[in-house]
């Protein structure tokens, strides 16, 4: 006789054939078992990696404990997946810690590469950022110059998230604006960094 697998398990079984039925049908079953904590952590990993349904990624973020949720925050940047971060930082009970143990903060300057303005912005509200790290707003700056439109909401976010010194502005723009591939977003460009201390 061999032994039960476990609800995890079962779950991932479910993830990786796609099968949303079975997946809802067991978490009806095992319901009274599942509280926060309870899965492995290796699934809520895959539910961003496999790319499950939103309704399987809600059951799983409800069941998640605070390492789990910083897996969650981890793999949906580095993955790009649509997961709404705002929430998962909501249910940290030791938002601080998480982040640090965690080391969270290290993800903003890809989501600045990636110029995903409402998840810098849910980054900034959380304070899951480096202040002192000139590489975000770097990396924003030379990504805005080199896209048909700025996004200013991203580009100002960033400033008044790392507040550069007047040094740092001049330096920002004597060094990336000449990358500039449009001369209408170079003026805009120009005009945020130097608007910014007036």
């Amino acid at each position: 006789m061999g032994q039960k697998p476990s609800i995890t398990t079962l779950l991932r079984q479910c993830i990786y054939n796609q099968d949303t039925d079975g997946f809802r049908a067991l978490i009806g079953e095992h319901e009274n078992e599942l509280i926060p904590g309870c899965l492995e952590d290796n699934i809520f990993v895959e539910v961003i990696t496999k790319k499950c349904e939103p309704e399987i990624v809600d059951t799983v973020v409800k069941l998640a404990n605070e390492n789990q949720l910083a897996s969650l925050v981890a793999t949906a940047v580095l993955y790009d997946h649509s997961l709404p971060l705002g929430p998962l930082f909501g249910m940290m009970k030791e938002r601080e810690r998480t982040i640090e143990e965690h080391q969270l903060k290290y993800l903003f300057l890809t989501l600045c590469e990636r110029g995903r303005t409402e998840a810098v912005r849910v980054f900034v509200e959380n304070k899951c950022y480096d202040p002192s790290d000139p590489r975000p707003l770097r990396a924003v700056v030379r990504g805005q110059l080199k896209n048909p439109n700025v996004d200013t909401d991203l580009l100002m976010l960033v400033l008044s998230s790392h507040a550069p010194q007047p040094d740092d502005v001049k330096c920002l723009i004597e060094t990336y604006l000449a990358e500039a591939e449009n001369g209408d977003v170079r003026k805009v460009v120009e005009k945020c960094l130097v608007g910014f201390h007036q």
